[in-house]
């Protein structure tokens, strides 16, 4: 039995040889970040632990907004009116 094979295949096939290996980027890019929550909000937003840089930055955010909060309480303990925003 002889396996045919098109000349379509053998050119395709001669292609992919010369691309170089990229599979070690693409797993970084599809574990980067959650596809189905991006597509949902339409902005990618990385993983925790993917951009060093990105995560000092939001945990900085998340420590102002805690401190406002707190500061917030105190101005509503001292002015007792919790309806101030």
């Amino acid at each position: 039995m002889y396996l045919c094979i098109s000349a379509a295949t053998h050119i395709a096939w001669d292609i992919r040889k010369g691309f170089p290996d990229l599979s070690q980027q693409l797993e970084y890019f599809n574990t980067a970040f959650d596809r189905a929550e991006a597509a949902k909000k339409g902005f990618i937003l990385p993983r925790r632990g993917v951009d060093a840089e990105y995560d000092e930055l939001t945990d900085r955010i998340k420590q102002l907004q805690d401190e406002l909060d707190q500061h917030l309480q105190e101005i509503r303990a001292e002015f007792k009116d919790k309806r101030i925003e």
